[in-house]
C-alpha cells in the first residue's frame, strides 16, 4: 500500500491559508485498511518530531490530520504557525 502525508504550514487559525511544505509518498508493506493507529504510527516513523509529543490525529476531509505548533507569530504571542500532516492511502 502507500500513504501520501501532505505538510502544510498555516499562519494565524481558522480560516487563515495554508501553504504545502512537503509532499510524501510512502511505500508500506502493509495491505491493511489506513485507520487512526497506523497513521499515527506512520507518521511517529517518519515524522521523529512528532513522536515527542505522541501524535494524535483526527479524520478530516482530506485524511487523517494530526497538527502541532511550531512557533507564535512575529507580531502575538497568542497567535501561531501550525504543521498539519495530511495521511492519505493511494490507490
Amino acid at each position: 500500500m502507500r500513504v501520501r502525508v501532505i505538510v502544510t504550514e498555516q499562519v494565524g487559525a481558522g480560516d487563515a491559508p495554508e501553504s504545502v511544505v512537503s509532499d510524501r509518498v510512502i511505500e508500506t508493506k502493509s495491505q491493511k485498511r489506513l485507520t487512526a493507529k497506523r497513521a499515527t504510527l506512520l507518521l511517529a516513523r517518519y515524522f521523529p518530531e512528532l513522536s515527542d509529543w505522541g501524535a494524535m490525529v483526527v479524520k478530516t476531509e482530506r485524511g487523517w490530520r494530526a497538527t502541532r505548533s511550531i512557533m507564535p507569530t512575529e507580531k502575538c504571542s497568542f497567535h501561531h504557525v501550525w504543521q498539519h500532516y495530511y495521511v492519505t492511502d493511494l490507490p
